[in-house]
């Protein structure tokens, strides 16, 4: 697994140096992890709406858009789960995400508000990484929960990345029909990634969308000129 290397020869840098860092000195004793978003929480806006939940609202120290080896993107439905995008464990794959730098308390909250509920599991993070390590960098913390399978994938700039993502998810495989997301869905998706990627090109960004596992059908031409249309994003 390789992360924070360039996605394509399309020139977007994922250098350290194009990384806005923190200049708050009081930042240097805290425990900073990395939080892996690869769903419209890539859009800062909705990110920060996330962390408006959680006990500590401080905003990210750090945030980079990066190319992920080794994991996937896919669309995957679950009975009484509104959201639709998870991340998958698949070697010799790739996928698009968005690194913000948080605190560890920020992590722990951030998992009890994506799975809507008090979390006793998720109350301490020493202990799920305690959990992480002894089994392999990825483990179930609770089977019943939208976002009970807790990952860690890797370091970046020594920090340890984070995400979360449905504990059915690895069962799934390589089946391709699985849902249906709206076109507001796509839509919101769409303007998260190319946000996140302003130097890649619309038809780029519509293609890795559009090739996603799980989808029931591919967009249709309708929707594509819609989300050409509607995203302000420039092409390089």
């Amino acid at each position: 697994m390789r992360v924070g290397d360039d996605p394509c020869t399309s020139g977007v840098s994922m250098s350290s140096s194009e990384v806005k860092h923190d200049s708050d000195n009081s930042n240097a004793n805290k425990s900073f992890v990395w939080y892996a978003a690869y769903d419209s929480e890539m859009k800062d806006e909705n990110f920060r709406e996330c962390l408006e939940q959680c006990s500590n609202k401080s905003l990210p120290a750090n945030q980079i858009s990066i190319k992920l080896e080794d994991y996937d993107m896919m669309f995957a439905k679950f009975e009484r789960v509104q959201s639709m995008v998870y991340l998958q464990h698949r070697p010799c794959s790739s996928c698009f995400i968005k690194l913000y730098l948080l605190d560890q308390d920020q992590l722990i909250d951030l998992a009890v508000h994506k799975n809507r509920m008090f979390c006793p599991e998720f109350s301490d993070f020493s202990r799920v990484n305690k959990k992480l390590i002894e089994d392999g960098d990825s483990a179930i913390i609770n089977s019943t929960l939208p976002y009970g399978y807790f990952l860690r994938i890797g370091e970046y700039e020594g920090f340890e990345i984070y995400t979360f993502t449905n504990p059915n998810i690895q069962s799934i495989g390589d089946v391709r029909s699985t849902c249906n997301p709206s076109d507001y869905y796509i839509q919101e998706l769409f303007e998260a990634i190319t946000i996140s990627f302003p130097n890649f090109s619309q038809d780029f960004l519509l293609y890795y969308l559009n090739s996603r596992k799980g989808l029931k059908t591919k967009f249709s031409k309708s929707l594509i000129n819609q989300l050409r249309q509607h995203n302000t994003i420039p092409n390089p």
